[in-house]
């Protein structure tokens, strides 16, 4: 069960990736619409899962890009 801190951290996470992503999206990915679905964090908030949703016809390409 995640704590209520690492909900806060993870919606902060997940709001400033999607900034990202809406404002380097032409730039680094041909224009794709990517958007940030959910940020799961560890406990210690070490790690995040960061789970993404693409929509071009690329999908196998840019998420190359991104990882």
């Amino acid at each position: 069960m995640e704590s209520i801190r690492q909900s806060k951290v993870g919606k902060l996470v997940q709001k400033e990736l999607a900034e990202i992503f809406r404002s380097e999206a032409r730039n680094l990915f041909g224009g794709a619409f990517i958007t940030v679905t959910v940020v799961r964090l560890t406990p210690d908030m070490g790690l995040a899962k960061v789970y993404l949703s693409i929509m071009d016809k690329n999908k196998e390409a840019i998420l190359k890009t991104v990882t």
